[in-house]
């Protein structure tokens, strides 16, 4: 019998059946069931379980952007691409990193010995124009493949050391002359000419 609080008892009725919920021994078939079913529920969970994971990273990128923005809005300020420049600062022994857009130093680091004597390595495309320039083996190499006769044509060729002999043969000659000359007798042609003249006097 059942008692409220105060009120009077219900009374029963042997004639009306009620229902509840008791515990109940499970037949094999029903214990087959059932395992089954727990089985798809843990698959399921596990399903959801992936999902909540995706959604969370999606929860967590958007509020990485939205802190970003808050920020962006809050300075006025966001990060972007700018062409900077090295610019060097002899007069305090530095070099300064300076946005072409503002003007403004971004940075500062100071010379080194090679700085201060101009050979700051900032371009490699400089930097290798300046090895082909000191390097002399790149001309051999050019030279290496022209055509051999424009090379034998253009090259000098050496003169014959033949005035050292004629200056030598020449004084030789006159004093031979000389010899000659002197040992030479007189020709007949002379003689029969004074002798004609004499005769004609």
């Amino acid at each position: 019998m059942a008692r409220g609080n105060g009120a009077a008892p219900t009374p029963i009725n042997e004639e009306i059946a009620i229902e509840r919920e008791l515990p109940c021994k499970l037949t094999n078939d029903e214990l087959r069931m059932r395992g089954d079913a727990m089985a798809e529920a843990e698959i399921a969970v596990d399903l959801l379980k992936d999902e909540r994971r995706a959604v969370n990273k999606k929860i967590l990128a958007q509020t990485d952007a939205r802190n970003r923005l808050a920020h962006v809005i809050e300075s006025e300020l966001e990060p972007r691409m700018v062409v900077c420049k090295w610019i060097p600062s002899f007069e305090e022994n530095a070099y300064r990193l300076v946005r072409q857009d503002t003007g403004e130093v971004v940075e500062q680091r100071p010379m080194s010995a090679a700085d201060r004597q101009g050979s700051l390595p900032i371009d490699a495309d400089a930097d290798r124009d300046a090895d082909r320039d000191a390097d002399p083996d790149d001309d051999a190499g050019d030279d290496a493949g022209d055509d051999p006769d424009e090379l034998a044509a253009d090259t000098p060729r050496p003169r014959r050391r033949t005035t050292t002999t004629t200056t030598k043969l020449k004084p030789l000659a006159k004093a031979n002359d000389k010899r000659r000359s002197r040992k030479s007798p007189p020709s007949h042609k002379s003689s029969k000419g004074r002798k004609s003249k004499q005769l004609d006097a």
